[in-house]
C-alpha cells in the first residue's frame, strides 16, 4: 500500500511538472520541448502528457504540440480566492456589455501573467483570442496594463525586468517607455490600449481593487481598432471597475482625472 501511494505522488508530481511548464510566452509545448523544460525523458513525459490529455486538462494540435486543456480552465475557475470577485463582477459586466455590445474581459495576475478568469464576446468580429482560462501579456493589453499600473512597484517591475515580446508592430517592448505610461494610466485610473494585442484591436482597460485598495484584475471592453466613441467607452468602463471596486469594499478614491489622451 505505502509502495502504492508513492508511486501514486511520483505520478502527480510529474503531471504537475508538466502543466506547469506553459505559460503565457510558451502557450503550446512539443514533446521534446516538455522533456527538455521538466527533465522528464521523453518516454515519461508522453506517458504522463498523454493521461492529462485524455483527462482533458491538455489539449493537443495536428502538429502534436500540447497546450492547457479547458477541464483545467474550469477547474481554475473554482479557486476560491477568484469567486467572490466573479459573482461581485459578473453583474456589472453584463450590464457593460448590453450598454456596448462589445467585448467584456476580467483579468488577475497569475505569475507573470494575466489570467481571463471572465469574458462576453460581443458583436465586433474580433478573432477570439482570449478565452476564460487563457493566459494573457499584461504589458500588452488594456485589462493587463490596468492592473500592472495599479501593482505595486516591485510587481511592476517583475515584468519590466521580464521579456517583453512584441505581440504586434504596436506592442510597447521598451522597459522605460513602459514604465511611463503605468505611472499616467495609474494617474488617470485607465488606459486605452490600442493594437497592442491584436493589430485590429483596441481596447479600455481600467483596475479592480479590493477592500485594502489593492488592485486585484483589470476590466476591459475590446473593439474594432477605430472603432467605437472612445470618450464614452472610457468613462462607461471607469465607471464599471469603480462599480466592482465598491462592491469588494474598496475605499472612495480621489475624483478620477478627465478623461484625456492616456494611449498605448
Amino acid at each position: 500500500m505505502e509502495i502504492a501511494r508513492a508511486v501514486d505522488v511520483t505520478v502527480i508530481s510529474k503531471a504537475a511538472r508538466i502543466l506547469d511548464a506553459f505559460t503565457v510566452q510558451r502557450p503550446k509545448i512539443s514533446l521534446g520541448e516538455l522533456s527538455s523544460i521538466t527533465g522528464l525523458t521523453p518516454s515519461t513525459a508522453l506517458r504522463r502528457a498523454d493521461d492529462l490529455l485524455r483527462a482533458g486538462l491538455l489539449t493537443r494540435d495536428t502538429t502534436g504540440r500540447y497546450a492547457i486543456g479547458s477541464a483545467l480552465q474550469r477547474i481554475a475557475m473554482c479557486a476560491p480566492t477568484g469567486v467572490n470577485l466573479i459573482e461581485v463582477a459578473q453583474p456589472v459586466m453584463q450590464e457593460l456589455f448590453l450598454r456596448t455590445r462589445y467585448d467584456v474581459g476580467l483579468v488577475v495576475r497569475e505569475g507573470m501573467a494575466g489570467l481571463v478568469v471572465a469574458r462576453m464576446f460581443g458583436s465586433a468580429g474580433l478573432p477570439m483570442m482570449y478565452t476564460v482560462g487563457s493566459s494573457i501579456p499584461l504589458h500588452a493589453t488594456g485589462s493587463g496594463l490596468a492592473l500592472l499600473a495599479n501593482s505595486s512597484g516591485s510587481d511592476q517591475q517583475e515584468i519590466l525586468d521580464g521579456p517583453l515580446p512584441a505581440l504586434t508592430p504596436y506592442t510597447c517592448t521598451d522597459p522605460d517607455a513602459l514604465r511611463t505610461l503605468l505611472a499616467r494610466v495609474r494617474e488617470r485610473g485607465y488606459v486605452q490600449s490600442d493594437r497592442g494585442a491584436d493589430p485590429s484591436a483596441a481596447a479600455i482597460g481600467a483596475p479592480i481593487l479590493d477592500s485594502g485598495g489593492h488592485a486585484i484584475a483589470g476590466l476591459s471592453v475590446v473593439f474594432r481598432h477605430g472603432d467605437g466613441p472612445l470618450q464614452a467607452l472610457t468613462e462607461t468602463t471607469r465607471a464599471a471597475s469603480r462599480a466592482i471596486s465598491r462592491a469588494l469594499g474598496a475605499p472612495e478614491r480621489r475624483a478620477d482625472l478627465p478623461v484625456a489622451d492616456c494611449r498605448f
